[in-house]
């Protein structure tokens, strides 16, 4: 059994691989920014409150990396970093994104 960090978890993809890794046997922390959606994605899966543990983040806010520190009781064997910001990479009536938004979306 790993222990897995997963950011965005409650996305569309983030959930998936919660659900996934968790019916896989490990053990999953996730980073949500609503622990009321963390809970209602570990409900509708049917996951084992034991096995998964949201945590309430906001990767855009200055203080995240401490407030994740704070919340995490261990460093997990595992990091998937699949947060996301949906307004970074919002498309342009033409379909495309400009560079600073792509740069924001990585370097940020």
């Amino acid at each position: 059994m790993r222990s897995i960090l997963i950011t965005g978890g409650t996305g569309k993809i983030g959930s998936v691989l919660v659900k996934c890794m968790v019916q896989d046997g490990h053990q999953v922390v996730f980073t949500t920014r609503s622990k009321k959606s963390g809970y209602e994605m570990i409900d509708k899966f049917n996951l084992k409150i034991e096995n998964c543990t949201p945590i309430e983040l906001d990767f855009s806010k200055a203080d995240a990396l401490k407030n994740l520190r704070s919340q995490i009781k261990h460093l997990p064997d595992t990091l998937i970093h699949n947060a996301r910001s949906l307004e970074t990479l919002r498309l342009k009536k033409n379909g495309r994104i400009n560079s600073e938004q792509f740069q924001t979306e990585f370097f940020n």
